[in-house]
């Protein structure tokens, strides 16, 4: 899997393209979560567009990452997931617990309202 960081009104925004189902993405993606809440950056868009499967290790590292962020006192959200990836989350409830966006956009101006 790649993971693209880019910024996007000030948030910041990690592009996943590929499968997110192996240790080695989670340990890549849990180490880029630490890093920005490291140095202050505690609002991320999870961007699903190009991931169209997700096993356990993928739902593990976003949850692993929600944990990380909401103990900073920031947030996650999730944009522009395919149909397959949002059936794992509904499959196991955590459509509950994730804030979905259609557009990464829209996520962006979502941030933007939590904060202020």
């Amino acid at each position: 899997m790649i993971i693209e960081e880019t910024t996007v009104g000030g948030v910041t925004v990690f592009r996943l393209q590929g499968d997110f189902i192996s240790e080695p993405d989670q340990m890549s993606f849990q180490q880029k979560v630490r890093e920005l809440v490291g140095i202050g950056k505690t609002k991320l868009i999870v961007d699903l567009h190009d991931v169209h499967y997700i096993n356990s290790c993928g739902i593990g590292s976003l949850v692993g990452a929600l944990t990380t962020l909401r103990r900073a006192g920031g947030e996650i959200f999730l944009a522009e997931t395919t149909q397959e990836v949002r059936a794992v989350f509904e499959t196991t409830q955590l459509q509950q617990i994730f804030r979905f966006h259609a557009l990464v956009s829209e996520a962006v101006r979502a941030v933007d309202h939590r904060a202020g």
